[in-house]
């Protein structure tokens, strides 16, 4: 569905609503089949919940950590990242501990943590030029994707 049509259907929503626009009533307007949202959402009561169920693993895995003791400084990690040797697009996990014996796969999981940095500066840094207020982000993203060529270039 295009991003305009959506655009348009949720600031009708928002307009409806004082300028305030919430999940709940993108829900009950989805739920009418005439509204242009409808199409986006899983309507088949059990395939959403099998979606929803698979969220919760996915925040469940992301919300184990584990604290790592380097020299005298503790910091606390996410016990699963994702599997940097998957391919396709495939979901999967693994223990960070395993990571470490395979410097490939680790250098690999680093970029694809730097990358999701990256991905969310940037979603900071779209609200941050509609605000006008980009100039202070842009060095920020500029290192992290330097260090991400760096371990692309070491791979």
């Amino acid at each position: 569905m295009k991003k305009k049509i959506i655009a348009e259907r949720l600031n009708q929503i928002a307009e409806r609503n004082n300028g305030r626009l919430t999940a709940d009533d993108v829900v009950a307007d989805a739920k009418n089949k005439t509204s242009p949202l409808h199409s986006l959402f899983e309507w088949n009561v059990k395939k959403a919940a099998e979606k929803y169920w698979l969220e919760t693993a996915r925040r469940i895995i992301a919300s184990v950590e584990i604290i790592i003791k380097h020299e005298h400084i503790e910091v606390k990690s996410p016990l699963y990242v994702r599997d940097p040797g998957v391919i396709d697009n495939k979901q999967g996990y693994v223990n960070i501990k395993s990571l470490k014996s395979d410097t490939a796969l680790a250098r690999e999981s680093l970029i694809i943590e730097f990358q999701r940095v990256t991905d969310l500066l940037m979603r900071v840094r779209g609200i941050a030029v509609a605000l006008q207020m980009e100039n202070i982000l842009d060095d920020i993203i500029n290192n992290i994707m330097s260090v991400q060529e760096k371990l692309k270039k070491a791979a």
